[in-house]
């Protein structure tokens, strides 16, 4: 018989005092600065150029046509991704945890 026995190691969880809780991908800080950054960086490309396009077909007349309309809707649903969802499926990406409740 082999009488080593070997503990378990112990595995971080997003939340330690429930048992069910999901395993937390840990990340060194400089791949944790790049994911961020990364993220960040499409979040906030999509926040202003759909805002670009927006007022842009907003304020020249010649864009006034229904195509440019229905191009406007599409930038403020866009828009709209970008500032409601994009920052939290960023931290969830990141910190593979759901903090927000």
């Amino acid at each position: 018989m082999n009488s080593s026995s070997s503990t378990p190691t112990a595995v971080p969880l997003c939340y330690e005092d429930l048992n069910g809780s999901c395993v937390k991908t840990p990340y060194s800080p400089a791949s944790w600065v790049i994911l961020y950054t990364v993220f960040g960086f499409g979040a906030v490309l999509a926040v202003f150029g759909n805002l670009l396009v927006m007022t842009a077909i907003l304020h020249f007349k010649q864009l006034h046509s229904p195509t440019s309309f229905l191009i406007t809707s599409l930038a403020c649903a866009d828009f709209l991704v970008g500032v409601t969802v994009m920052p939290f499926s960023m931290v969830r990406s990141v910190e593979s945890c759901w903090y927000f409740g």
